[in-house]
């Protein structure tokens, strides 16, 4: 990447002369006499100075255009090392932590395993971070859930994965006497608006998606879920629910956690019902820029997940 390149992507991404400079370990001045000859040879005026800085439509502009220079000089690069037979990289993978709880110790095992030469980064965050993070160039692909169409991604969906409700056998028998509910549900799926008056919930914190898309659900009918208590952490949330304080939600992959409570608590265990008249699935995408070329051991990692995400389309509780 020319200085000129990023200079500007930088101060593009702070938004701020003092803190860019510091990153770019060079003066404020220098910033600002590279910003303002960018301007006067593109003959635009590319941030508005006040009240504070920001990227005016022709910034924008030339901010989507330098990220996809990036992106196709690493294309570049990457394909020109497999050429020559390289088997050395930098791979940087995104992926929520309590996906990774499941799906990273065999992946990564056998990826380092195949591929010892590559100096693979995992980052941790929400699927909305991870997007911005592929556009500004600091992932290479991540692993999301229910993202949106982007002419800049390409979306490999690996798994459709449908929202459960789980709850121990013993708060569940407490709250439901009636012995033939349990084989209806198991059958029909859970009916929230029964259960919403009857047992306490635990619940993620309004902005998640999922709380989004079980309140929406439950609006049909008129009915709001009260929360006993509020966690964003779905394995917390599933280890309190083992505990009979209430019932939670978690996508099909997260129940995994259930079986391995259940294992030590055999008498009491969770027990896991998709939810009636909830018919649309949420997605597990795997997310990479459309420009980038693939290097084999990105392709073998892309593989690798495939393999192991399969292992998760079931669940018996």
């Amino acid at each position: 990447m020319n200085g000129k390149r990023a200079y500007f992507l930088v101060l593009a991404e702070e938004l701020n002369f003092t803190r860019a400079a510091e990153r770019l370990f060079i003066t404020q001045q220098a910033l600002s006499d590279s910003i303002r000859r960018m301007e006067e040879s593109y003959g635009v005026l590319l941030f508005e100075r006040r009240p504070k800085l920001r990227l005016t439509p022709s910034g924008e502009a030339v901010l989507r255009r330098f990220r996809q220079l990036d992106r196709i000089e690493a294309a570049l690069r990457s394909e020109l090392d497999e050429i020559a037979g390289g088997s050395s990289g930098q791979l940087r993978l995104g992926m929520s932590i309590p996906r990774a709880r499941i799906l990273a110790p065999q992946l990564l095992r056998t990826f380092c395993q195949l591929f010892p030469q590559v100096e693979l980064t995992v980052r941790h965050e929400e699927t909305s971070n991870f997007e911005r993070m592929l556009r500004s160039g600091d992932l290479d692909l991540f692993l999301g859930t229910n993202v949106q169409p982007d002419p800049e991604f390409e979306i490999l969906c690996l798994m459709e994965e449908p929202t459960l409700v789980l709850v121990s056998r013993e708060l569940l028998s407490r709250s439901f006497s009636d012995p033939d509910l349990l084989e209806h549900w198991k059958q029909e799926g859970a009916d929230l608006a029964l259960w919403a008056g009857r047992l306490p919930f635990l619940l993620n914190p309004p902005p998640s998606r999922l709380r989004r898309q079980i309140d929406e659900h439950l609006s049909q009918y008129g009915v709001k879920i009260k929360p006993f208590l509020t966690i964003s952490d779905n394995e917390t949330q599933i280890v309190i629910a083992a505990q009979n304080v209430g019932a939670c939600f978690a996508p099909q992959m997260m129940a995994h956690h259930a079986l391995q409570i259940n294992a030590s608590q055999p008498d009491n265990p969770l027990m896991a019902f998709r939810i009636a008249h909830l018919y649309q699935a949420g997605r597990l995408d795997l997310v990479y820029p459309k420009e980038a070329f693939l290097p084999r051991y990105t392709r073998a990692l892309i593989g690798l997940m495939r393999q192991e995400v399969e292992r998760y389309r079931t669940i018996a509780l």
